[in-house]
Parts: C-alpha cells; sequence; structure tokens
C-alpha cells in the first residue's frame, strides 16, 4: 500500500498558506451539517472522514495567525477534493484491481458504521463497560489507576459521558454543553472532565504533533493515516475560552460507545 507523494506535498503546502483557526472553524461547520445518522444525504457529498482528516493535517502542518490569505468555503472544497483524490488513488496489497466490494469495506464501511450510530444503542455499550471496569474491575482496582490519570473514577467518567448523551438527545443541534447548571452531576466532577477529555487549538495541535504524528509517522504512514479512525475520537470536545464545545456530535458518540478502552490506565491494568 502506498501514496503519492507529489500529491500529498502539494497538500500539505497548502495548509501553510491559511490560518489554521479558520481552516478548522469552516471544517467543524461542515461536520456539524451531517449530525443525523440516518441520512447520508444531510453530508451533502462532504464524508465526516475526510473533513477529520483535513482537521488533523491543518493541526500538523498549518500555520496560526499572521498575514495569511482568507479561507473560504471554496478552499475547504479543494482541501477536501484532495484528500479524496489522495485517498481514492491508494491500492491495496492482496486486492486485485477492480474488486469494487473489497475496496469498499477497506475505504468507506469501516468508517461509516460508527458514524451512523443510534443514540439507543449507546445503552448496551454503556451496560458493558459498567460490567467490565466498575464490576468486575473493582478487583484490580482499576478505578484508583483511572483516577490516577484522569482525575476521574471510571463511574464518574461514564456519567459524564451519560449527561453529554443528555445533551444530545434532547437537542441533536447542540453546540455547548451549559455543565454549570447541573443538577445531577457536580460541577467539579463536569470540570475535571472537561479537563482531560477536552483541547484547545494549541492543545490539539501539540497533541497531533508530539503524541499522533512526527517525522517517522510522515515517511512511513500517510497512506495509514488514511485509512484509520481519527485520533480526535479520545478528545472530541473543542475548548473555546474555557468552555466546552461540541466539535461533532457524530465524533462524541463514537467516544463514549468505548470511552474507557482507549484511555491509558486500561493498558497497565493487571
Amino acid at each position: 500500500m502506498s501514496y503519492d507523494h507529489d500529491k500529498f506535498k502539494r497538500l500539505r503546502n497548502n495548509f501553510q498558506k491559511y490560518d489554521g483557526q479558520y481552516i478548522i472553524g469552516h471544517a467543524l461547520e461542515k461536520l456539524r451539517s451531517g449530525n443525523d445518522p440516518n441520512l447520508m444525504k444531510k453530508w451533502n457529498g462532504w464524508l465526516p472522514w475526510h473533513l477529520m482528516m483535513i482537521i488533523r493535517w491543518t493541526h500538523q502542518y498549518g500555520e496560526a495567525g499572521g498575514n495569511l490569505p482568507q479561507f473560504t468555503e471554496a478552499n475547504l472544497r479543494d482541501f477536501y477534493n484532495q484528500v479524496h483524490d489522495l485517498k481514492t488513488d491508494i491500492h491495496f496489497d492482496g486486492i486485485a484491481q477492480g474488486q469494487v466490494v473489497d475496496e469498499f469495506f477497506r475505504r468507506t464501511i469501516w468508517f461509516q458504521l460508527p458514524y451512523q450510530m443510534r443514540m439507543y444503542e449507546l445503552g448496551a455499550s454503556f451496560g458493558r463497560q459498567l460490567i467490565l471496569f466498575v464490576d468486575l474491575g473493582e478487583k484490580y482496582n482499576l478505578s484508583e489507576l483511572f483516577r490516577g490519570v484522569t482525575g476521574l473514577t471510571v463511574l464518574e467518567f461514564l456519567e459524564c459521558h451519560f449527561g453529554m448523551w443528555a445533551v444530545f438527545e434532547l437537542d441533536p443541534n447542540a453546540r455547548w454543553i451549559d455543565y454549570r447548571n447541573s443538577q445531577l452531576i457536580p460541577v467539579d466532577q463536569w470540570e475535571r472532565f472537561f479537563r482531560y477529555l477536552g483541547k484547545n487549538y494549541l492543545q490539539s495541535r501539540d497533541f497531533i504533533r508530539k503524541h499522533v504524528s512526527g517525522p517517522i509517522t510522515e515517511r512511513l504512514g500517510i497512506e495509514f493515516q488514511l485509512h484509520e479512525h481519527t485520533p480526535f475520537e479520545r478528545y472530541p470536545i473543542y475548548m473555546v475560552e474555557d468552555r466546552p464545545h461540541i466539535a461533532y456530535q457524530r465524533l462524541s458518540l463514537v467516544c463514549m460507545d468505548c470511552g474507557i478502552l482507549k484511555r491509558p490506565p486500561i493498558y497497565s491494568a493487571p
């Protein structure tokens, strides 16, 4: 599996021509228009995984501030098409040319299904996580391991996730979580939750540049980045002036679906 390096280089250089915060702002607006998992037509041709690839590479290669040209929706469409072309040009080893079904599963269905998750499907996921990490996890002191990294017990973490789910259920177009008026979950618990799960622009850029990407990843893994889920499934909340902003509801739901499994403390448990 290999990619067209010249195409990628042109796209990477384009990210440096505009203010990264405006690129991300435009991409997030398009993501929000596709919150309904039952109606792919509402995506209007803007596939969420391509848009999240743009956000990831903006953090990795983009600039911030300065006298940079204005970024428009036409520019976003151009970036989107370049990401799409870069991905579709990749040929999978072991799949004969023209094997449309195999390529569909590798290129599309792997991304599509998680972002078409129904709200009610999260009930089974929460139940699994409660049994595995609260009931069974008590034997291994898992909640204390978890608290040492996140500042929250496993149960507190799941409670906040459930509270976020309730916000989405009540308002499918919600953009902010007004946790300060919460009557069921203490404000300090919410603050610890967002402190761990949320990142502002600079923190997101640091996360991508230091912990996800880098020279080795770029040299060996561009084709794999195009075919893996976004790393922002681990941190789906965008902090704007210390307010938790819902970057994309579908991304938050994917995080809830297997949130505990993607947290570092699990890997060190007995």
